[in-house]
């Protein structure tokens, strides 16, 4: 069994930071891609569609997005993978529907994500019961 020294595995390492920190850092930078167009549009979809649902009942709206139909908590479980900021019109609809503990907490997809998805399933709770 050999023993190793990390700081012999970290010095190569170091000898180029100390000559490219940038580009170190770079490398070490870890960037998510950014959020699709298409699930921009269906989110924005999304909470204006869940807001109607709410206000005036009826079936539950379907979204489609890349020409498949999909659950209001799944477009919005989905934009919560991403940080990027939301559109301005996005985070001012997702505040209009409000009466469930609060709005998002930042105006980006991965706190607005969250937040529409609670207030889904607080909804369809809440269909549930009237229906017991």
């Amino acid at each position: 069994m050999s023993i190793f020294s990390f700081e012999s595995h970290l010095s190569p390492l170091l000898a180029i930071s100390d000559r490219y920190p940038r580009r170190l850092a770079e490398l070490h930078v870890q960037t998510a891609p950014p959020i699709p167009e298409t699930l921009v549009q269906a989110f924005r979809t999304t909470a204006g569609e869940f807001r109607e649902w709410r206000k005036y009942g009826g079936p539950e709206p379907q979204i489609v997005l890349d020409g498949q139909s999909h659950s209001i908590g799944w477009i919005a479980e989905l934009a919560a993978h991403f940080d990027d900021p939301m559109p301005e019109d996005i985070f001012d609809f997702l505040k209009l529907i409000g009466g469930f503990g609060g709005e998002p907490a930042s105006n980006t997809f991965s706190a607005g994500g969250p937040y529409l998805c609670r207030v889904y399933v607080e909804h369809q709770h809440l269909l549930a019961n009237r229906q017991e």
